[in-house]
């Protein structure tokens, strides 16, 4: 969808340092390195996926505002009156469509995200800090703090805030070591110990 809504804005110029830019080095670095012709496969093999959640919003400028001082960057040039490109990290942008833009690629109804809900979204966060910090931005941009509950498992933490528009966001830290650990240490139930039985079992005969 993300394809479809990028052709329904007027795309500007990048800048000359933009992402285009950067890509024309990669490939030509990589050319000069391994002689290959094909350089274009090899970056697109080596580049991470890329996550565009689409969000239907009310007031487009409302809605950018939000989540600017929550920490995204609008990217202009994939940016005009009807819809907005707000990038959270390298991986990861949002799409923030009036509904009429919205309403163009998908025509079921749209659901209101203040009296119902299809998704919850969620991002992670460096440490604890980072969770409360985010959220606490979100709540003085005028967002809803903690919509969903708090959990604290010591191993993970995780809170939550409401944007102007009834989108919840999900924001949590993990300690992958020690999420681990407390898995190892628990008992496992007899169906999963029947599963593993099961699955090694098949692996066994397949070897």
């Amino acid at each position: 969808m993300l394809f479809i809504t990028l052709i329904g804005i007027k795309v500007k110029p990048a800048p000359a340092n933009g992402p285009e830019y950067m890509l024309k080095e990669e490939i030509a670095m990589i050319q000069t390195q391994t002689g290959s012709q094909s350089a274009e496969t090899q970056v697109a093999t080596q580049a991470p996926k890329l996550m565009f959640v689409n969000l239907p919003v009310k007031d487009l400028a409302r809605a950018v505002a939000f989540y600017e001082a929550v920490g995204a960057v609008k990217n202009t040039q994939f940016t005009d009156e009807t819809a907005a490109c707000m990038v959270l990290s390298e991986t990861i942008h949002v799409m923030l469509l009036t509904h009429d833009k919205f309403k163009f690629f998908c025509k079921k109804d749209i659901v209101d995200a203040k009296t119902g809900v299809e998704v919850l979204l969620c991002v992670s966060e460096n440490s604890r800090d980072g969770v409360d910090a985010m959220v606490d931005k979100a709540w003085s941009a005028g967002g809803t703090l903690d919509p969903t509950p708090k959990q604290d498992f010591g191993f993970m933490y995780s809170r939550s805030y409401e944007d102007p528009d009834g989108h919840i966001w999900e924001i949590m830290w993990m300690d992958l070591a020690a999420a681990q650990a407390s898995m190892d240490a628990c008992p496992m139930s007899d169906e999963g110990q029947a599963a593993n039985a099961a699955r090694n079992g098949a692996q066994t005969a397949a070897a």
